[in-house]
């Protein structure tokens, strides 16, 4: 458990958000919108949606290759940098959660998550919800 443990902590104390993975990612991110373009929920959500005032913070959709690469790079958008950026200003400890399951004691893995995920910085955001 504890080596996958460190392995997810490094995730969100020096993630890589190198150029080529942020690249995989879209298309990963395509791929999954492309499967799932014909889901009933997604359907059922999407009329909801079509009717939700659009000041209300209830809004959903998903990405795909072309709103995530062709469109941010005709409006002048890098969008790896964008991500960059959407990292350094939210990525907090303080909001965040995390849940662990395992054969360990409660109090070990308490530990282990203590030890494995405290260098992540608090940035002591209040971000509101809803």
């Amino acid at each position: 458990l504890e080596p996958m443990i460190d392995r997810f902590a490094r995730f969100f104390i020096s993630p890589k958000f190198t150029p080529s993975a942020t690249d995989r990612e879209i298309n990963a991110v395509d791929s999954e919108h492309q499967m799932r373009i014909t889901d009933d929920f997604r359907r059922q959500l999407g009329i909801l949606l079509a009717d939700v005032n659009d000041n209300h913070p209830y809004h959903w959709g998903s990405g795909n290759a072309e709103t995530l690469r062709e469109n941010t790079e005709s409006q002048g958008i890098n969008l790896h940098s964008e991500l960059l950026k959407f990292y350094d200003e939210y990525y907090s400890s303080n909001q965040m959660s995390v849940c662990v399951l395992g054969k360990e004691s409660l109090d070990e893995l308490q530990n282990l998550v203590i030890r494995k995920f405290s260098s992540i910085k608090n940035k002591e955001l209040n971000i509101l919800y809803g």
